[in-house]
């Protein structure tokens, strides 16, 4: 099963994470607890049936507890983060900006340092994009009556880079992170290199600098909180069933 774990009657429609960021602007806040409780729900049900159960999106310190707990005892359990939540926090909605709303919302530095760490020790097996494109109608409205959702597939790569750039986890790590650990999750014959396998590859140019343009972005979805930010790192060729699919 894969949950996307929000408790409505705590999260009540809050449009931003519950704290001094969500106070200030006099908007609706969502607390860590619509979250964690009911990763402790699943857990406990996860232990009674032996059911396989995946947290997407985890977000907060006190779900990334539980679930390490969990595989500690050897639950069949994991989870994916996203680009956003292990790059930005709430700090990112203090202008008001719809681009910065997601669900699960952005959280707190606190509970983002907790990511980084997850991704590391192994606790977070995938890093996953949340891909949830937009009409530009959906995002216009104010940030209470906005849409969720941000357009990740196209800058998922360089803002991931910069996880290993800064030392939160080698290159190797990320890799899995984004191949073969979402494969293995899923029970996928996809994600690696062996033979007879399906052959399909993307070869990066880690050095490429570019600017985040979401006019430019194939998606039909160009909700972004990463516009205007410089990156490194691009696909320079992919490679479908051993046969090249895209070249920049």
């Amino acid at each position: 099963m894969v949950q996307h774990c929000e408790d409505h009657d705590l999260s009540g429609g809050g449009a931003m994470s519950e704290g001094p960021i969500a106070a200030r602007l006099g908007i609706s806040g969502q607390p860590a607890e619509a979250e964690s409780v009911i990763v402790a729900r699943d857990l406990e049900l996860c232990a009674l049936t032996g059911a396989r159960y995946h947290v997407a999106h985890i977000s907060t310190a006190a779900a990334l507890r539980l679930l390490r707990e969990a595989r500690g005892r050897g639950l069949p359990a994991s989870a994916e983060a996203t680009p956003h939540h292990l790059l930005l926090t709430d700090e990112a909605c203090e202008g008001g900006d719809p681009a910065t709303k997601v669900n699960p919302p952005l959280r707190s530095a606190a509970d983002r340092e907790a990511l980084l760490e997850a991704i590391a020790d192994g606790t977070v097996e995938a890093i996953a994009t949340d891909h949830a494109p937009h009409a530009e109608a959906d995002k216009a409205v104010g940030y209470e009556r906005a849409a969720f959702g941000i357009s990740g597939i196209e800058t998922a790569l360089p803002l991931c880079l910069d996880l290993w750039r800064s030392g939160v986890v080698s290159l190797a790590r990320l890799i899995e992170l984004l191949t073969c650990g979402p494969a293995r999750i899923f029970g996928l014959e996809a994600g690696g290199l062996e033979p007879g396998g399906a052959g399909d590859l993307a070869v990066i140019d880690p050095d490429r600098e570019w600017m985040i343009d979401p006019a430019r972005f194939v998606s039909r979805g160009h909700n972004s909180p990463f516009a205007g930010r410089r990156v490194r790192g691009a696909v320079a060729v992919t490679v479908v069933r051993g046969k090249v699919a895209y070249e920049a």
